[in-house]
C-alpha cells in the first residue's frame, strides 16, 4: 500500500509540531511506518543532520535538506527570514527559492517513501504556501510553481485565534517571522487560512481545545483515512 500524506497546517504557534509528534507516536505505536517532518525547506545544519539520522530507516537521503547552511548555502535562510528582503518587491524571489527547494525535497526523499509505503505527517506543506506567499503573490502563480507536488490526503487546519498566535510568535525564541510581527497580518492571514480550508475541504480543528482534545480530534481523522482502529 502506497503511504499518504497528512499535513497539519495553521498559524505560528498553533501547535502544528506538537501534534504532528503525538500523531506520529500514536501511529508508530500501532504499527505504522511513519515519518514526520516540517515540509518547507528549512531544517539546515544540525536540525537536518537530525531528521537524516531518523529517517534513516528508510532509506531516505536528503539533499537540500542536509546542507549545512551557515558554511555553504546561506541564502535560504537570509533570504527567507530578514525584515527587509521579506516584502512586496522581493516575494516572487522569496516564493520561487523556497517552492525550488520544496519540489526538491518531495521528489528526492519524500516520494520514495510514500512508495514504499510509508505515511508522512508534515508540518507546512505546500498548504501553507499558498496561504503565506499569497500575502504578496498571486495564488495561482504559487499553484503553479507546486503543481508537479499532489495536494495531501488528509489535510488538517488548527484555527487558532489570530491574538493568541500573535503573541506566541512575539515569544519565540527560535526566529520569529517578520510578517507575523503585525497583528493585522496575523489576521489577514488567518482569514485567507479559512478561505483555503473551505475551499480545498480540509478538516478544522479549533486551536482553542485543550492539547489532548486536539490530538483526539485529529488522530479519529486519521485512523478513518488509514482505515485502522482510532484506539488510544
Amino acid at each position: 500500500m502506497r503511504g499518504k500524506i497528512i499535513s497539519i497546517s495553521g498559524l505560528d504557534g498553533a501547535g502544528k509540531s506538537t501534534q504532528l509528534t503525538l500523531l506520529q507516536e500514536k501511529l508508530e505505536r500501532n504499527g505504522m511506518k511513519c515519518a514526520s517532518l516540517q515540509f518547507e525547506a528549512e531544517d539546515y545544519g544540525e536540525r537536518a543532520r537530525q531528521k537524516v539520522e531518523e529517517l534513516k530507516p528508510f532509506d531516505a537521503v536528503f539533499t537540500r535538506l542536509c546542507i549545512d547552511w551557515s558554511n555553504r548555502f546561506p541564502l535560504m535562510h537570509d533570504f527567507v527570514y530578514t525584515e527587509t528582503l521579506q516584502n512586496a518587491g522581493n516575494a516572487l524571489a522569496v516564493t520561487s527559492v523556497f517552492a525550488g527547494g520544496c519540489l526538491q525535497v518531495y521528489h528526492e526523499c519524500l516520494k520514495p517513501l510514500i512508495e514504499a509505503g510509508v505515511h508522512l505527517v508534515v508540518d507546512r506543506y505546500w498548504y501553507d504556501d499558498i496561504v503565506y506567499r499569497s500575502f504578496w503573490v498571486d495564488e495561482a502563480v504559487v499553484r503553479m510553481l507546486y503543481r508537479s507536488i499532489p495536494a495531501p490526503d488528509l489535510a488538517v487546519f488548527l484555527n487558532t485565534p489570530p491574538d493568541v498566535s500573535y503573541e506566541r510568535n512575539r515569544q519565540r525564541i527560535d526566529g520569529r517571522s517578520p510578517l507575523m510581527g503585525n497583528l493585522q497580518n496575523v489576521r489577514a492571514v488567518a482569514e485567507t487560512f479559512r478561505e483555503l480550508a473551505q475551499k480545498e475541504n480540509m478538516r478544522v480543528v479549533d486551536g482553542a481545545l485543550e492539547l489532548e482534545e486536539k490530538h483526539a480530534l485529529i488522530y479519529r481523522e486519521v485512523a478513518s483515512l488509514l482505515q485502522i482502529e482510532p484506539v488510544t
